[in-house]
């Protein structure tokens, strides 16, 4: 009877852990060699949509990205056309409730300008979640959540950007990131406790 209890709790702790381990789906800092890159092109993580985004190094153009250090992404591009970026396809994944994060910044150059930024989560071309975000020129670096549930598998899952405007001054991202919940880890716990307990009742 305690054997099969202790493997029954065993097992949930396991699956459990390995959930919490995997939680981290997708994360991107836009960290990279070399410097400054404008009119970049998305590299091996994002691909531009439309427009023009610049991958800009810290302390170039009087940008600091997140922490002062690293790269950072000024959403509206030097070409004077607004950028979106959208990420690599990061399903599929299971049902189940996830957290979308990420960090803005206001351009930093323009003090009283105020610009306009759209994130977005979609599935299998489906709207899961959408967030409008203005900020001025003088707003410092600041964390936004998201949260979607799938009720299914979904086979396709992107993160998209995009800034309206067209000055080469543009709210800048960095620190992108999406997650399983942890509360649909600790209800996997929960629930798996209550089954190691009737199996300790019927044994």
């Amino acid at each position: 009877m305690r054997s099969r209890t202790i493997w029954a709790i065993g097992a949930v702790l396991a699956l459990g852990s390995t959930t919490a381990n995997a939680g981290i789906i997708f994360v991107d800092n836009f960290d990279t060699t070399g410097g400054t890159r404008l009119n970049w092109d998305g590299g091996a993580n994002w691909s531009v949509q439309n427009g023009t985004v610049d991958l800009v190094a810290s302390g170039d153009y009087g940008i600091d990205c997140l922490g002062g250090r690293g790269h950072c992404v000024d959403l509206d591009g030097s070409n004077g056309q607004a950028g979106e970026i959208m990420s690599i396809d990061l399903g599929p994944l299971d049902p189940g409730k996830y957290n979308f994060s990420y960090w803005l910044s206001g351009n930093q150059r323009a003090g009283d300008q105020t610009d306009f930024a759209f994130a977005v989560s979609l599935s299998n071309g489906s709207l899961l979640s959408m967030a409008a975000h203005v900020l001025t020129g003088s707003d410092g670096w600041q964390r936004y959540w998201q949260t979607f549930v799938l009720n299914e598998v979904a086979d396709s899952v992107y993160l998209n950007f995009s800034h309206l405007g067209g000055d080469k001054v543009g709210i800048v991202l960095d620190n992108v990131q999406l997650r399983v919940a942890e509360p649909a880890v600790l209800a996997l716990l929960g629930l798996g406790l209550l089954v190691a307990g009737r199996v300790s009742r019927r044994a």
